[in-house]
């Protein structure tokens, strides 16, 4: 083959081939944009469409949550209300049996009417005692005595019981031992109610309800 058999296309030509690739190109990413632009309005659609049934998703969660907290918050202050009561019967008992023992040294052991009132306030409010379900975590604080457990605080108020009994206390001192123990049952029965509050749990409900509107207020009007 020589030169001459070689045929190169006329200016004409190639003007109209790279017009036409030209063409082609453009209308190809025409084609491209179009539907990248179709893509983005369905997306748009999709999530402007979404985002009210993953808000109610959110805000079921976020009501379940509550309620499992309120049910505890609630479960926590009932069981501290319960104890509260137990404690409220335990001091009433000590009151009365401090009121009987002030009767018993007063008569010099001929009251036989206290006496077996002593006796059934001792059997009751060993019981209330027995039955408390917690403790000062740092014990219990009567006048200059520190109780770690309840079974301390029982073993002191049975010695108390048997100098009442034997008369070996005087009326001033049986009162002042008996109002110890009644004072400091009282001021501990007042830390164990505990109240709960939703406060912070709604506050977060709301800031995530208002984040949820802007997001789809924002894609709205995209």
């Amino acid at each position: 083959m020589t030169s001459s058999d070689v045929r190169v296309p006329a200016a004409g030509g190639w003007q109209r081939m790279m017009s036409s690739s030209t063409s082609s190109c453009d209308g190809e990413l025409h084609t491209i944009d179009d539907r990248v632009s179709g893509l983005l309005q369905l997306v748009k659609m999709l999530a402007v469409v979404a985002i009210p049934a993953i808000a109610l998703v959110i805000v079921c969660s976020l009501q379940l949550s509550s309620a499992i907290q309120g049910y505890n918050a609630a479960d926590v202050a009932t069981g501290a209300f319960q104890e509260f009561l137990r404690l409220d019967k335990l001091v009433t008992g000590v009151q009365l049996e401090r009121g009987m023992s002030a009767a018993w040294v007063s008569s010099r052991g001929t009251n036989v009417a206290a006496r077996n009132k002593l006796t059934l306030l001792w059997a009751e409010n060993d019981d209330a005692l027995q039955s408390l379900t917690r403790w000062p975590p740092s014990g219990l604080r009567v006048a200059a005595m520190t109780y770690q457990t309840p079974r301390q605080l029982n073993f002191h108020i049975n010695s108390l019981r048997g100098i009442v009994i034997s008369g070996e206390v005087t009326f001033t001192d049986e009162i002042t031992e008996y109002t110890a123990i009644t004072n400091a049952l009282m001021t501990w029965s007042l830390t164990v109610i505990v109240q709960s509050d939703m406060t912070t749990i709604w506050s977060s409900h709301d800031e995530t309800l208002t984040l949820i509107l802007t997001l789809t207020i924002t894609l709205t009007l995209v």
